[in-house]
Formats: structure tokens, C-alpha cells, sequence
């Protein structure tokens, strides 16, 4: 038998639903509740709306009135449905539990926003409000808006209480109070804000509040009321700038591109995400998955998101238009930017190098048979329900080397806002795709984050990827004993070998919990007979080359030093070029090799990446 959800989580569901919504009747009320709690039967909800209704003091914020339910703040409930009906294309907006939650608390959510934030800051900055008394303020103001106030008598409900020292203090703070409302759940769009609807849902007939800069001349009168702003002239937001330091400056971005500046170091290293940090990521990751970024957006539609604890780039990658892998892939940095145009380059036949150089953090959709019991440990303590084919979030980090692992309480953080950025871009580029080209070549859109007093906000800049700087590591022989030795074996004319250096198919985990990786096979072949002379694994080359060059001198002590040598990788190269010095082995690096590279095939093609 299926329990019933406690009747205090479902009081304060249907309080968040129609905090949102506004006005439901009982109908659609329990639809919705019903898809949210399972199990719960229409006769108990109704007894639990009727006991409700019967409390004087409730803690929730709805009541009942002749066949609806409404929030207690709607003025004329027949009035917000007519308007909702008018826009039955227009789906509810889906309310999770903690908002539900936080509105019964009464934290309300159309508070959060940062244009609410900013217009608050600035009636405690300018005008010394208190902060209480600036969120009376505009929650009043957003109530008032919810009821069928017009836009401009917004505005006016706002300045009436003000006290400006200029008209030029009055533009930008209008500015303010348009993002506001722009920003705001509104009941007649079913807890969608006006920028919501336009940006998902196409509805060009409902008009955002002017952008900067808002003339109000403009408005009253259909003209225009100033000129075209020449480049000396002062800026008509009101900064006291000329237009060319101020918002002229807008117009030139896309051709000032600039180098990314260094990472930081990466805080909370393999340490796991909070509780809160996963509530965060997995709400951020079904709001893309609902918004279908990949219907408009390609694989090749790149753009960056730059993260505010480490600088930190993630080149985003938006997957799922062919319709076998739903995800977004946030490269890290110019070597996860490179990893990634490599798989691009050459889609249809991917070199095995490409499996163990990525370098990303992924949101991918996946079955539930998919996920590790790892990923529906996490789910279940978030109480969070998945249904159906690719609908389950799956999170993994993909290092250099490293087996894909579970991501860290950083990677989790950077996820999440890459994720809600990715969405943002998305939405912009559903029209036009002007925003990711750049007039520089190798320059990418990033969104990059700007701390204001606490709060985030996000700009567009075009940035030039920063240059990757390799190091390898060069070993000579330092035993002069052994050299001598080595020599002394002689040289052989004929013998020519191939050494090559990578990744081995199979992963390695030394202990139990620990993130696996792949070795690193050193392999050496006679390159006139193909016969395999011998390899050896280390875990890195950096630290423990020396043990391949122990064994290839080894070797050459065993079946003389041969005539040549040749590699195909820079870090081959390196590894061996102090050593043939010593001997005078000429060194040469070629293209592909000709016997290595069937080897590498065949061991790849006896599945030994499942193992």
C-alpha cells in the first residue's frame, strides 16, 4: 500500500503552487499536487483542503472562494484566469518542493533574482532605506504588478517616495525597477516571469518593460526624444561618461578580444559536494533538460562560462541534437578547449589518444540502469523522481589519465552555474547565433561573472583562449659505469627500433574508493620485423620515466644499441632525446610509425576499455 504524503508537505505545495500561480480550481490544483505527491487520492486532498479552510490563523497564504483556490493576495481571481486562458499555450511553470518550502517560510522567491537584489541595494545605497523596508517595498510593488497594475504606474509607485538630487539619478534607477518587473514570477503567466515567456515560449506580443535607456518622453509621445548620441556626446543612461567610455562601449566588445587570464588554484580538491551543492546542481540540471537547449543548439555552437572562485574557463559544449546522447560538456581550460576541437576534427574516427586527454566536467542524461549506486544514493536522500528513457542526471569528472569519476564539491559548484549559463546562452541564440561569433579568429564568447556587494552578476566578453605551455621531462644517463657498459654491448647497422609512449586500455585502482587510472605503457619494436622487443607500465611518465629508460638501456645491454630510433609523440621525443645524445643514436620523429600503431589497435579492439 502506498503511504500518503504527511498533510503538512501537501498544504505547503499547494501554498507554493499558488504562490506561483495565483488562482487554481480544485481540478487543476490536485493534478498537479497529485503529480508531485504520489499517492495521494483526490478525497483525501479535498479533506485536507476542507479541514484547511476551516482554520482562522493558517500559516499559509491561500484561501477558498466560490470554486477556487487563490493566494490571499489576488485582488480579482475570475480576472487571472481569464488572462491564463488567453495564453493556453503557455504550460505552468513547475514548482519544486524547496520553493514550496520557502515560500510557506516566506522567503519568497521572486526576491532572489539579481536585478530584485540590485534595485534593493540601491534603495539602501542612494536613499538610505533599511533593508526590511526595501523588500516591503518591492514586494509590494510585485503584488501590485501581479493585480494588473500597468508598467508605467510601476514606475511611478517607485518614484513617489523618492527624493532625487538630479533627472539624471531618475533614468538609471527606472532601468532598475524595468529589470524588476521583467524578472518577476507573474500569476497571469502561470509563475513564469515576462523574460521567461518571451525567451522560451516566443510570445513577442507580451513586450518586456523598455531597455536602458527608458525615455519616458519616448513613451508618451511615440517620437523620439533626443537624437542619435554621437561618440563624444554624454551617455543617456545618466553616468556623467561620454557615450564612447559608458554604454558605447557595448558596440565595440565583439572586436576587442583579450587573452584569459590564469586559473587559480581549485578549492575542496576530491572533497564531496554538500547536500545543498547537489540540491543545487540537480535543479539546475533539470531546468536544461527541460528547456531542450539541444533542439536549436550544435555540438560546434561553443561558448565559455569563466568560474568566480578560480577564473577557471569551461568551454560548453551542448550535445543531444541527433538525438543519442542528451549532456553539456564544460571543457576546462585551453587544454579541455583543445581535447574537445580534436573529437570535432575528426568525429567519424577518434583517435584512442582522445578517451584519456579529455579534460571536463558532464551533465549527461541517462537511464536508470545507467547510473552507478553511487548517483541514486545521492537522489534518493534529495527525494528527488525520475521517469523514463534518458531522464536520469548523471555527473562525472574526465581528467587526463584518470578513469571518469564522481565530481567534487568544486566541479559541482562550477557545474551548476555552467549549466545555468548554458541555458541562458541557449535561450538568447534560439533567434540568432550572432552572439557566439567574434570578429577575431580563435576568440570565444564567455560569460564572465562580476562580484557587486555579494551578489553575482554575468557580462558578455570575448576572450582569446590562454596558449597551453607543455612540459616534459628529459632523462640521460647519470651511472657513468652503466653508460660504459651500454657501449661497450656495440651497435647494431641494421636495427631500427620504434618506441612509442600511451595511455594502456585498461584501468587501475590501487585501493578500494579511490579514482582509478590508466597506466602508461612504454612500448619498443623492431621496426623492419614488427617483433615486439619488450614495454613497460609506469603510472606517470613525469615521475617515473626514468624506470622506462632503466629498461630501454636494459634492452640495448642485452641486443645492442640499434642504429636508430624513431617516435610520434613530442613526449616521446623528449623522454629519449638526452639519452640518444649520450650514445649518438640519431633520434627521429615521424609521422605515425609503422608497426606500434596496428599493435595499439589490437589491443583497443579486444574490448579491454570494459574491463
Amino acid at each position: 500500500m502506498t503511504e500518503k504524503p504527511d498533510n503538512k508537505r501537501i498544504l505547503s505545495y499547494v501554498n507554493g503552487l499558488l504562490y506561483f500561480y495565483g488562482v487554481m480550481d480544485f481540478e487543476n490544483l490536485y493534478r498537479l499536487v497529485a503529480e508531485r505527491l504520489k499517492g495521494l487520492s483526490q478525497a483525501y486532498f479535498k479533506n485536507i483542503l476542507a479541514m484547511e479552510s476551516k482554520i482562522d490563523n493558517s500559516q499559509y497564504d491561500f484561501t477558498y472562494d466560490n470554486g477556487l483556490y487563490r493566494h490571499s493576495c489576488v485582488e480579482n481571481p475570475h480576472w487571472v484566469l481569464e488572462e491564463q486562458m488567453k495564453r493556453a499555450e503557455i504550460p505552468y511553470r513547475p514548482v519544486t518542493d524547496k520553493e514550496a518550502r520557502l515560500v510557506t517560510d516566506k522567503q519568497y522567491s521572486s526576491l532572489w533574482h539579481p536585478a530584485v537584489k540590485k534595485l534593493n541595494l540601491q534603495l539602501q545605497k542612494q536613499f538610505g532605506w533599511t533593508r526590511d523596508d526595501a523588500l516591503v517595498k518591492i514586494l509590494s510593488g510585485q503584488i501590485m504588478l501581479n493585480n494588473g497594475m500597468l508598467h508605467l504606474q510601476l514606475v511611478e509607485y517607485f518614484l513617489e517616495s523618492l527624493d532625487f538630487s538630479s533627472f539624471d539619478e531618475v533614468q538609471p534607477f527606472i532601468n532598475l525597477v524595468n529589470d524588476m518587473a521583467n524578472n518577476t514570477p507573474q500569476w497571469i503567466l502561470k509563475g513564469w516571469t515576462p523574460l521567461d515567456v518571451i525567451e522560451r515560449y516566443e510570445k513577442h506580443e507580451l513586450q518586456l518593460l523598455p531597455a536602458a535607456p527608458f525615455d519616458l518622453m519616448e513613451r508618451h509621445s511615440g517620437e523620439k526624444a533626443s537624437p542619435k548620441v554621437g561618440r563624444n556626446d554624454s551617455c543617456p543612461c545618466g553616468s556623467g561618461k561620454k557615450f564612447k567610455k559608458c554604454c558605447g562601449m557595448a558596440e565595440q566588445v565583439k572586436n576587442k578580444a583579450e587573452l584569459a587570464p590564469p586559473a587559480r588554484k581549485r578549492p575542496d580538491i576530491g572533497k564531496k559536494p554538500s547536500l545543498d551543492e547537489w540540491q543545487a546542481l540537480y535543479e539546475a540540471a533539470t531546468a536544461f533538460r527541460n528547456a531542450r537547449c539541444w533542439e536549436w543548439m550544435y555540438d560546434d555552437d561553443l561558448f565559455g562560462v569563466m568560474d568566480p572562485e578560480t577564473g577557471e574557463i569551461a568551454y560548453c559544449c551542448i550535445m543531444g541534437r541527433l538525438g543519442k546522447q542528451y549532456a553539456l560538456g564544460a571543457y576546462l581550460g585551453s587544454e579541455g578547449l583543445q581535447s574537445l576541437l580534436a573529437i570535432m576534427e575528426s568525429p567519424y574516427k577518434l583517435s584512442p589518444d582522445l578517451f584519456f586527454t579529455q579534460k571536463c566536467i558532464m551533465a549527461s542524461f541517462e537511464n536508470r540502469e545507467d547510473l552507478e549506486k553511487e548517483d541514486r544514493a545521492v537522489i534518493k536522500e534529495l527525494g528527488l523522481k525520475f521517469r523514463g528513457k534518458k531522464q536520469w542526471p548523471q555527473f562525472r569528472s574526465y581528467e587526463p589519465g584518470l578513469y571518469p569519476w564522481f565530481i567534487d564539491a568544486w566541479e559541482c559548484r562550477f557545474l551548476t552555474l555552467a549549466l545555468q549559463q548554458a541555458m541562458a546562452v541557449s535561450l538568447r541564440c534560439r533567434s540568432s547565433k550572432a552572439i557566439l561569433k567574434s570578429e577575431r579568429a580563435n576568440t570565444f564568447l564567455v560569460r564572465v561573472p562580476h562580484d557587486q556587494g555579494g551578489i553575482i552578476t554575468w557580462a558578455d566578453q570575448y576572450l582569446e583562449p590562454a596558449p597551453i605551455i607543455k612540459k616534459y621531462v628529459s632523462i640521460e644517463i647519470k651511472d657513468e659505469l652503466r653508460l660504459r657498459k651500454i657501449k661497450a654491448s656495440g651497435k647494431s647497422k641494421q636495427a631500427v627500433w620504434e618506441i612509442d609512449t600511451f595511455f594502456a586500455p585498461f584501468p587501475v585502482q590501487e585501493n578500494k574508493n579511490e579514482r582509478p587510472y590508466y597506466p602508461r605503457l612504454c612500448f619498443i619494436v623492431d621496426s623492419n620485423t614488427g617483433l615486439i622487443l619488450g614495454h613497460e607500465t609506469v603510472k606517470d611518465i613525469t615521475e617515473e620515466g626514468y624506470q622506462i629508460i632503466h629498461y630501454i638501456t636494459d634492452l640495448m645491454i642485452e641486443s645492442k644499441v640499434p642504429s636508430r630510433i624513431l617516435v610520434e609523440r613530442d613526449e616521446t621525443y623528449n623522454l629519449l632525446k638526452d639519452l640518444c645524445r649520450q650514445l649518438n643514436i640519431p633520434l627521429t620523429k615521424v609521422e605515425q610509425l609503422a608497426s606500434i600503431p596496428q599493435i595499439r589497435e589490437e589491443m583497443f579492439s579486444r574490448d579491454w576499455l570494459n574491463r
